[in-house]
């Protein structure tokens, strides 16, 4: 177990930590990777999702969410199957930026490669310091249809880019002379997937009124980025019912309650069965009214009622 580790200032103004700014949970699975007891000076060690979540109090979700962020901005790569996680550029603060031919840590570093599983990370690691760190050659040990120095993707990564490769090809023309094209044009450099001018929950927001800014805005969310045009749409469509419902109470409170005013109170003992008797005061008979209807008092009181004066 490791007992410290280096970890540079620069990240929170850094690429990477400029681009996790407002995601939290994300940047403690940062700062975990880079300070975790499990670590090595090749940044390259057994990390099971659980760990992560156990040591930094997050749930499993959380955690893997925060993870997969990581590897798509480029931070870290992540194998599912051996559970192992390479932070790509902690071995340079952990060891530096190079080492001299005879460095005695130069023994160590090519003991801990060497016992890394074949994969991409172990690809990867070689081709970003085998120079640096004097790494032996592991081009003899890969498979003939493997390339040395393959692009460093995760399988998740690489599944994501097939997937929006298959939805560009399906997306039809955006025609940016309608409102719809001009949402969608404007989406999608936004980030939003799947756009699609001729989408029916689109047609029928923009029918009903609601506005293309309205409907960018949305889109323009930082929670929004990377998500399909149907969450961005039903995002609108959720807003416009709770806004909706928050006006309900208003206008039952600026309607008139049958209590205040007498044609109301008339109306009210109709229906109660409750008549004013020949010659009977209106406030008698309001009196018999509130009764029967089971009126609280202080309702009552709280509105100042004066019935006795017809309208």
């Amino acid at each position: 177990m490791r007992d410290y580790s280096k970890v540079s200032a620069q990240f929170w103004v850094g690429k990477t930590g400029r681009a996790l700014r407002g995601d939290m949970q994300t940047q403690l699975i940062a700062m975990y990777l880079m300070t975790s007891p499990h670590a090595n000076m090749i940044s390259v060690y057994h990390c099971p999702i659980v760990y992560i979540a156990h040591e930094t109090g997050s749930p499993i979700e959380g955690a893997s969410k925060g993870l997969r962020r990581l590897c798509d901005e480029g931070f870290c790569t992540y194998d599912e199957e051996n559970e192992m996680v390479w932070v790509h550029e902690m071995a340079k603060f952990q060891i530096g930026d190079e080492l001299k031919t005879g460095d005695k840590q130069i023994k160590g570093l090519q003991k801990q490669f060497e016992t890394l599983p074949e994969g991409h990370i172990k690809q990867g690691f070689y081709c970003k310091y085998k120079d640096a760190f004097h790494l032996p050659d592991t081009s003899k040990d890969a498979s003939p249809l493997e390339a040395p120095c393959k692009p460093l993707r995760s399988q998740e990564q690489e599944q994501e880019q097939e997937q929006e490769r298959e939805q560009k090809a399906k997306q039809p023309p955006v025609d940016n002379s309608t409102a719809a094209g001009i949402a969608c044009k404007q989406l999608k450099a936004l980030g939003i997937t799947g756009v699609n001018p001729h989408h029916q929950d689109l047609k029928a927001l923009l029918a009903a009124g609601v506005t293309v800014d309205a409907i960018v805005s949305t889109g323009s969310e930082s929670k929004a980025k990377g998500k399909p045009l149907a969450w961005v749409l039903a995002a609108v469509k959720g807003r416009i019912k709770d806004a909706a419902s928050a006006e309900l109470p208003r206008k039952a409170s600026a309607e008139k309650q049958w209590f205040e005013s007498a044609s109301g109170i008339e109306d009210r003992g109709r229906t109660l069965g409750v008549t004013m008797s020949p010659g009977e005061p209106f406030q008698v008979f309001k009196a018999r009214v509130f009764k029967a209807a089971k009126l609280p008092a202080d309702q009552v009181r709280s509105k100042r009622i004066d019935a006795g004066m017809r309208p």
